[in-house]
């Protein structure tokens, strides 16, 4: 609604560009449970440093090879590279003095061996729950939910390019994210609320339309872009960091 040109204007006025994170606060609540187990992890771990969240997706989830990149590339974590030179930069520092703490690096990811590559790079900054990870049954979600909601407390959120994940975590606190794109550079949104990254094939999937997607069918979506140097597709603009 948002981008909806009727009424674009009154909901600005009403919510800024956090309106994604203003509404789901009212729309969503976790159970107590759950959001004790957030709330404790944070304290221990979090709490009165400056925290960057990372979210690092590498399965493809079967689909074509237009989210390849989500791998590894080169099986040696120098694609991972990218995310660590990242969370340096978006840290805000490059030094600290003796008093100064050194920010944690909160890690929520989908492969486990990334932690080990990540505890080589970052030491005793890195921060991560032990959770089972799997889509398969209900524990692995509820992990997930956790992460999720961790990742969204963090000071700055770096994402992976068209993780619905990463929308999620960066649109619930409202915080504008830093992107890893498959090229492995670090780009910066111009927005914190999700964006449409398969409206086409969602489109085509659902027999709703054949061929191309005509322009004014999407008009009124946040279409996200594919972060490339050679073209960023509007109307998702990035600035350049690395």
């Amino acid at each position: 609604l948002i981008n909806n040109d009727y009424y674009a204007l009154e909901l600005q006025r009403l919510f800024g560009n956090k309106m994604f994170g203003i509404m789901s606060s009212f729309l969503f609540q976790l159970r107590p449970e759950v959001d004790r187990e957030v709330s404790e992890f944070f304290e221990a771990n979090l709490a009165g440093r400056r925290s960057v969240g990372i979210h690092v997706r590498t399965h493809t989830l079967g689909h074509p090879g237009y989210i390849e990149p989500y791998s590894l590339v080169d099986h040696h974590g120098h694609f991972l590279n990218s995310y660590w030179k990242c969370a340096s930069l978006a840290g805000g520092a490059t030094s600290y003095g003796e008093d100064e703490l050194v920010p944690a690096v909160m890690l929520v990811t989908d492969n486990p061996s990334i932690r080990q590559e990540a505890y080589r790079n970052l030491g005793d900054q890195l921060v991560f729950r032990e959770g089972p990870i799997t889509r398969s049954n209900l524990e692995g979600q509820r992990s997930a939910l956790i992460d999720l909601m961790l990742l969204s407390l963090c000071d700055v959120i770096i994402t992976t390019q068209m993780s619905t994940f990463s929308y999620v975590a960066h649109a619930l606190s409202s915080k504008v994210p830093y992107i890893v794109n498959f090229q492995g550079a670090c780009v910066r949104d111009i927005s914190s609320e999700p964006c449409v990254h398969a409206w086409r094939h969602i489109a085509v999937g659902s027999h709703c339309m054949h061929g191309e997607l005509p322009f004014s069918s999407t008009s009124e979506t946040r279409n996200c872009g594919y972060y490339t140097q050679q073209s960023l597709t509007a109307p998702k603009n990035c600035e350049w960091i690395s």
